[in-house]
């Protein structure tokens, strides 16, 4: 994981791989209170719009998951302007990323996830 700092907000990048969503992944974060995700699905390390299948964004703080405001993302429809990026208001130790129950996911070999925390 990289992890990017600029004034008054603070930002983690990362990749995970299918096998990591398919599995469920948890990224930590050493801060808290209010954050949004910006997802970009990769394909041999360049962005893709051929991703599909859905994923379950969670935040987790003491053990315990919550779900997140536009937590639930298909993946084919990442690209319109327009998109809702999921966020959250509150405290969090993690963000957790998993493929949705029964979803195949295809058309991408990673999905990088931009984390920014205010």
């Amino acid at each position: 994981m990289n992890r990017f700092y600029e004034p008054g907000r603070k930002k983690f990048v990362a990749k995970l791989s299918v096998a990591a969503l398919t599995s469920g992944k948890s990224i930590g974060c050493d801060f808290a209170f209010d954050g949004r995700v910006f997802l970009i699905p990769m394909k041999d390390g360049k962005p893709t719009t051929e991703a599909t299948g859905t994923i379950e964004l969670l935040v987790e703080l003491g053990g315990v998951k919550e779900a997140i405001q536009f937590g639930t993302v298909n993946l084919a429809k990442l690209n319109p302007p327009t998109y809702e990026k999921p966020r959250w208001g509150g405290s969090a130790d993690s963000l957790y990323a998993k493929a949705s129950e029964g979803a195949v996911l295809e058309g991408f070999d990673e999905l990088k996830l931009i984390i920014e925390r205010f």
